[in-house]
């Protein structure tokens, strides 16, 4: 299952007040996806979570909650080990203000 819908189910497990209140998204994000991620889909959010494939993707996703304003938590690996960041835009550093360590080949 999608890393989005797993955690969705398992937030909901945790908290059923959050039934219903998370919108778990599958599509990829980037540049052709804009249509899908508009002004307009930030604007309706209060937080973005996410837990992203690829480094591409987190940069992309960072630098549209830096523009929108809106507070990211990104969380994925970080060669073997696990990574969680918050970023509040204009307040803390955002993921795209660092440099991944190399992995040197290392499985997370």
């Amino acid at each position: 299952m999608p890393k989005s819908l797993t955690a969705a189910a398992a937030a909901e497990q945790m908290n059923p007040g959050l039934k219903l209140k998370i919108d778990a998204w599958t599509d990829k994000v980037c540049d052709t996806t804009h249509h899908i991620f508009t002004e307009k889909f930030f604007a309706t959010q209060d937080i973005v979570v996410n837990a992203l494939d690829n480094v591409k993707a987190r940069r992309y996703m960072d630098m549209r909650c830096v523009d929108s304003k809106k507070p990211l938590l990104e969380s994925g690996t970080l060669g073997p080990k696990g990574h969680v960041q918050v970023i509040l835009p204009y307040q803390t550093e955002s993921y795209a203000s660092g440099n991944d360590p190399d992995d040197e080949g290392e499985i997370p």
